[in-house]
Parts: structure tokens; C-alpha cells; sequence
């Protein structure tokens, strides 16, 4: 047994071990996001994953117990917790100070969140497996993106109980929101660059803050 093979059992950790160790977690998941879009959820057994990432079965087994823990370790380290945290500061900002500024703050974030690379990469995901594992998927949004919908949601409320934001249902609002952020990130790998420039985060934000802090209806 290697010194690599023991740290995984957790029997031992020598120095730099726990370094070794998540550096080869990374690298599992990553192997593992590749191989479920290509071969899909149930295709692709524990067997398919450890071989993708270069590692013994029960090398993968030390790190995941099953497919589905693996999956959702997957989700995880797709969540940006620092993004979403920049949205849910931006709108904690409208009403005070320029408004106005602080929504399209709020419409720089959303968009900036929906744009990362691992956003894309988690968007895709969902998609793909939704079809053939929907209890899981179901469970995994309740975990991630009903999350991101609560805290966001918390922020519009708090607006709304300090009279900085009109009353509206924050939870709903919050969902339209990130619906946006989930579809735009959903699209993006299928832009070209000419469509990707026409189209920019800034102009999409920009617009979405107008239509956020001056309504869509002309005013007489």
C-alpha cells in the first residue's frame, strides 16, 4: 500500500497527506463532470468514474460513498457561495444612497454569477442527469438553488419591510431572478463570440436594471 492509499483510508496523514488528498478529490470531480455528460447519470457507474479519473474503485469508495454523494459533492463545489453572496449584497444596498445604482449593482452580480464557468458547468449538469435521476435532482435543488432563492428572496423582503422596495412576494421575486441568471447560463456555451458581444453581461444588465428600477410601463 502506497503512502497515497493510506492517506485515502484516513489510517494516516503525512505530511502534505490532506493536500495530496483534496487535490485528488478535485480531480475525481472533475473527471466525474466530464464522463455524466457524456454518458449520463446511470451509464456511468462508479467503475466508469474511478477509471475516467485514473483511480482504484475503492480509491473512489475512500472519497464518495456512492454515486450520488459523489454527484451532489459535484453540485457543491459548483456552488459560488461568494457570488451569491455579492447579489444578495447588492439588493441589502437598494434604498440606500442611488437606488438606481445599487439595482443595477444588484443586475451586475446576477449576471456576473450566471457567467462563471462553474455555474455553466453546474447548469449543464442538472440538465443532463434531470432526465434520468429527477428524486435526485429534486433533492440537490432543494439543497442548492432553493438555497440561493431564500437568501436573495431574504434581502428583497428586507427591502420591503424597510420601505426601500415596493411590497412584492420576495420569494417569488428572488426565483424570476435567478431564473434569469440559470438561463443565461444555460445559453451561453451555445453563443458565438459575435452573439456573445451583441448580447453583453453589461448590456443585459443595464437593461435589466431599468426594467427592475423604472418598470416596464411608460409613464404618463
Amino acid at each position: 500500500m502506497s503512502r497515497d492509499d493510506i492517506c485515502d483510508t484516513g489510517v494516516m496523514q503525512p505530511a502534505g497527506g490532506q493536500r495530496r488528498r483534496e487535490a485528488r478529490r478535485q480531480h475525481i470531480l472533475s473527471c466525474a463532470a466530464e464522463t455524466f455528460l457524456r454518458d449520463g447519470y446511470r451509464r456511468a457507474t462508479m467503475e466508469h468514474l474511478a477509471a475516467a479519473a485514473g483511480v482504484s474503485k475503492q480509491t473512489l469508495y475512500n472519497y464518495f460513498s456512492d454515486k450520488d454523494e459523489l454527484f451532489a459533492s459535484l453540485l457543491e463545489m459548483y456552488h459560488d457561495e461568494y457570488a451569491l453572496g455579492e447579489i444578495v449584497a447588492a439588493f441589502e444596498q437598494i434604498g440606500q444612497g442611488d437606488s438606481q445604482e445599487a439595482v443595477l449593482t444588484a443586475a451586475r452580480s446576477l449576471f456576473r454569477y450566471a457567467s462563471t464557468a462553474d455555474i455553466v458547468a453546474k447548469a449543464r449538469l442538472i440538465i443532463e442527469v434531470g432526465r434520468e435521476a429527477p428524486e435526485l435532482i429534486d433533492a440537490l435543488r432543494r439543497r442548492f438553488f432553493l438555497r440561493a432563492v431564500e437568501a436573495v428572496g431574504h434581502a428583497v423582503e428586507a427591502g420591503v419591510a424597510a420601505g426601500r422596495i415596493r411590497t412584492v412576494d420576495g420569494e417569488a421575486a428572488a426565483y424570476c431572478l435567478l431564473s434569469i441568471a440559470a438561463a443565461h447560463a444555460l445559453l451561453q456555451p451555445t453563443h458565438s463570440e459575435a452573439f456573445a458581444e451583441r448580447f453583453s453581461t453589461e448590456r443585459l444588465a443595464q437593461v435589466l436594471a431599468d426594467v427592475l428600477g423604472q418598470g416596464l410601463i411608460a409613464k404618463n
